[in-house]
């Protein structure tokens, strides 16, 4: 299955005359009214003709058209195409509206594990169903139940994997301003250079801090992108890693790694510090959160052996 087929093909053109910084430009100016080609070259440092080959790229993609004005040969902005291009991405803006309720979970956990441990105080098991420090103590005295919602967790090797990806190091509260642009970029540049993603799209977080948010958004490729603004390739690792997959909707997230650290604790394997998430299927695949599913996956610096 090619992860490029939820979307329309149309958008392969929208999306490619998109990525050039000049051809944005060339909507910009349109977006104010009509205007010739000779008005539309007067910015920029380059010759009509060169002018005139941005403009046919825009005409196949449909985001532009000719007035009726023979003499003046105006071009006008159309709205269509980038209207669908909006609305194929509003999917992925409340994916990651999701990802951001379930970043601000995890660290808020975070945050209180690390009170709770240096008060070295123990949650009583009457308290269990009220926080997700509760649901990490109840699966360490259970080491042997698979938390709710979530597959059965294995120890595997994972394989190293070529990815494309945008590397984002912002403070925690900046987090839905910068995510939205960051995949409508990254989208473009593959388009742009005809490069398919091989697998669905990823979150690497490098570091996890309360307050700054060090991580990589990105998808595996076979194809090795060229460095284009902030797209860069990349590689996921191949090292020894604890996986399971989650069902359910993005709210549930917070938890769900809460229990998944729990049971990776209760086997005696030692997580690394930073970990990523596969989102396999989101509300791009159906509106039903029971349908979606992500992908865990930690690394170990210590693998107990089973």
């Amino acid at each position: 299955m090619s992860y490029m087929q939820t979307a329309p093909s149309h958008l392969d053109a929208t999306f490619a005359a998109l990525a050039d910084p000049t051809r944005r430009a060339i909507l910009a100016r349109l977006a104010t009214g009509e205007a010739s080609v000779t008005e539309l070259a007067e910015p920029f440092a380059m010759t009509q003709p060169a002018i005139s080959k941005h403009l046919k790229v825009l005409e196949r993609a449909g985001l532009i058209s000719r007035g009726h004005d023979a003499q003046r040969r105006p071009r006008r902005l159309e709205a269509k195409p980038l209207a669908e291009a909006t609305e194929w991405l509003e999917g992925y803006r409340r994916h990651w509206e999701g990802n951001f309720q379930r970043l601000d979970a995890l660290l808020d956990e975070m945050k209180i594990t690390m009170k709770e441990q240096r008060k070295h105080q123990k949650i009583d098991r009457g308290d269990h169903m009220n926080n997700i420090d509760a649901l990490k103590e109840q699966t360490e005295k259970e080491p042997t139940d698979t938390p709710r919602n979530l597959d059965e967790p294995r120890i595997v090797q994972s394989t190293a994997q070529q990815t494309a990806v945008i590397r984002l190091t912002i403070p925690r509260e900046e987090i839905r301003a910068v995510m939205g642009p960051a995949h409508q970029e990254l989208t473009a540049v593959l388009t742009a250079q005809g490069i398919i993603p091989t697998g669905p799209r990823f979150s690497h977080h490098l570091k996890m801090s309360p307050d700054i948010f060090d991580f990589e958004v990105g998808v595996p490729v076979l194809t090795p992108v060229s460095a284009t603004g902030r797209v860069q390739p990349g590689q996921l690792p191949a090292t020894t890693v604890a996986r399971t997959v989650y069902h359910g909707p993005y709210e549930g997230l917070g938890s769900a790694w809460g229990e998944f650290d729990a049971w990776i604790k209760a086997g005696g394997h030692t997580p690394a510090p930073n970990l990523w998430e596969c989102y396999i299927t989101g509300p791009e695949s159906g509106p039903d959160p029971a349908t979606w599913s992500t992908e865990f996956n930690r690394p170990l610096t210590r693998a107990n052996a089973q």
